[in-house]
């Protein structure tokens, strides 16, 4: 192959990879945040709150209260528990929404405060968690392409599809935007040594991890991984400071909302923290003005964080809703943080597991383990996309297993996403059984009077089938023989097994997760059925020749 062939060649899978993923950023577009609690949006309409208080010159959310039951109360007024991150990014698109008077119309087009409140949610949505999570994918794609040449898409498109980021995509959350954040700043200072000694980029990478702490205070942790990271060359000062000096500033801005709604630079939004049991609007502000109200897990320990016990550790893990049990793609991706480790990427792979580790530690120690109605330990997050760009290293070297674990991953984060994100309880088996009676989440179709039924989700599951097209298409070096589809068919066996027994054997959940059985029986069938079409399609021999064997991708 000609060295101009080979160009177009890989040119046209950049291509190919960067399409997937835009598709991926347009799928999240069409399914409509989901209302928390019956009438009122919790975490989502805190960070709405703030919006419109910020757009109305104020800190304080006393007039539009009534969205949400994340709240602190202070010196007589009412204040969003979340950090300003996600408000601040959204600010500027509300405004635009807010002079052409968009709230007013959608309330009086929607006939109910609480449905127009969630069409302005939905547009705020595509600036603050959308674009955050394309971006997200993108640099993904990027570090991974670099560390395994061929294979950047593929875990790009994993992390986007068969991860947490895929369900919180579609929410009015803040994770993805701190998780944004956080890998940026190891970005930037991975292409610091990639390049040579450059204390700008020092600075930099300093600047956005101080910003993602603003998005998500957790985010802290990866900010002090990083400066491990940054300082792990010589010059050690010079290079601590530099970082040093751009963390600071990074966190500026946060300290100067503190102040501004607080009148202290330390007061964080938590302090304060209340819980109610009932709508907002029916008496809470008289139990507020009352006294401290009913404090919140946030009020609890440290800000909520007590002493860290394997109990919860295994709950984020194995619980019927824990990240391996659900999304066990991230097995394959601890294996390839090994492997990077062992590939001479040292720094790189104790940066990740330094960060995986750190928050796993500060999860097991947080009072609301797994983050309240969710489809799995929302604060951990900010970990995915560090592994995702392990996963490359597992594709690399364990395809079968890999590939599998990506696919079953995949169907169950698929089905979360489209019938109910915010699950009230530990019974994942609610997932299967919507899809069974055909009710899912509403989608931009349903406001256009497509109901809530297959036809609605169409057009969903259509474009993430089209981004697996591109990521095909962009996927080079991939090997795959029998014994990879006998170790692939052996590792979802053994996913079952744990899935099924674990959450029992291990008690780590309250509810039995029999209730999981009929996804995870539907799930493994299919991953199967998928990795056996993409083996025919690829084509694979026997005997020794079957190293040989590669997708045309």
């Amino acid at each position: 192959m000609s060295l101009r062939v080979q160009w177009r060649s890989m040119s046209g899978r950049r291509r190919w990879g960067a399409l997937a993923i835009l598709a991926l950023g347009i799928a999240y577009t069409l399914i409509v945040p989901e209302l928390d609690r019956g009438k009122l949006f919790w975490n989502q309409g805190a960070h709405y709150a703030l919006v419109r208080s910020l757009a109305d010159g104020k800190a304080n959310i006393d007039r539009y209260v009534w969205q949400s039951g994340d709240v602190s109360y202070f010196r007589g007024h009412y204040y969003s528990n979340k950090p300003p991150g996600l408000a601040f990014v959204s600010l500027p698109p509300y405004l635009v929404l807010q002079a052409a008077g968009a709230p007013e119309k959608a309330v009086k087009s929607t006939g109910s405060r609480e449905k127009g409140a969630l069409r302005i949610i939905w547009v705020l949505s595509i600036f603050g968690v959308v674009l955050p999570a394309v971006l997200l994918l993108m640099l993904v794609r990027h570090v991974a392409e670099r560390f395994e040449p061929g294979l950047g898409t593929a875990a790009a498109v994993t992390l986007g599809v068969g991860s947490l980021v895929l369900p919180f995509s579609t929410l009015y959350f803040a994770h993805i935007l701190s998780a944004l954040l956080g890998f940026a700043a190891f970005v930037v200072l991975w292409r610091e040594r990639e390049r040579s000694s450059d204390l700008r980029l020092l600075v930099a990478g300093g600047l956005v991890a101080g910003l993602a702490v603003m998005a998500e205070y957790p985010l802290v942790l990866v900010g002090g991984v990083l400066g491990l990271y940054a300082v792990s060359r010589r010059p050690l000062w010079s290079r601590g400071l530099a970082y040093a000096a751009g963390f600071a500033l990074g966190i500026v801005p946060l300290l100067l909302y503190q102040r501004w709604a607080f009148g202290s630079f330390t007061h964080l939004s938590y302090r304060n923290d209340l819980s109610f049991a009932r709508d907002i609007t029916s008496g809470a502000r008289a139990v507020a003005e009352g006294s401290q109200g009913d404090v919140g897990v946030q009020g609890r320990g440290f800000f909520g964080v007590e002493v860290p016990n394997g109990r919860s550790a295994l709950d984020l893990l194995l619980s019927s809703r824990g990240l391996l049990t659900l999304t066990p793609v991230f097995a394959a991706a601890v294996v390839g943080t090994i492997l990077l480790y062992r590939q001479r990427r040292r720094a790189e792979a104790l940066t990740i597991g330094g960060i995986s580790l750190a928050f796993l530690f500060y999860n097991s120690a947080f009072v609301g383990t797994l983050g309240g109605w969710v489809p799995g330990p929302r604060y951990l997050i900010p970990i995915l996309p560090f592994l995702g760009v392990a996963l490359a290293a597992a594709y690399r070297r364990f395809p079968g297993v890999s590939i599998g674990l990506a696919s079953v991953s995949a169907i169950v984060m698929l089905a979360a996403t489209v019938t109910q994100p915010l699950l009230p309880d530990d019974d994942t088996g609610r997932w299967a059984r919507r899809m069974v009676d055909g009710s899912f989440q509403d989608t931009v179709a349903t406001w256009l009077g497509a109901g809530n039924g297959w036809l609605a989700i169409a057009p969903f599951l259509t474009v993430i089938a089209f981004a697996l097209v591109c990521c095909l298409r962009a996927t080079h070096g991939l090997l795959l023989s029998l014994r990879d589809l006998v170790w692939g068919t052996a590792a979802l066996a053994v996913w079952l097994v744990v899935a099924v027994l674990a959450p029992i054997v291990l008690r780590v959940t309250d509810v039995s997760s029999y209730g999981i059985l009929p996804l995870l029986a539907g799930a493994f069938l299919l991953a199967v059925l998928g990795l056996l079409f993409v083996i025919r399609l690829g084509g694979w021999e026997r005997g020794e020749a079957a190293r040989s064997a590669q997708l045309p991708f």
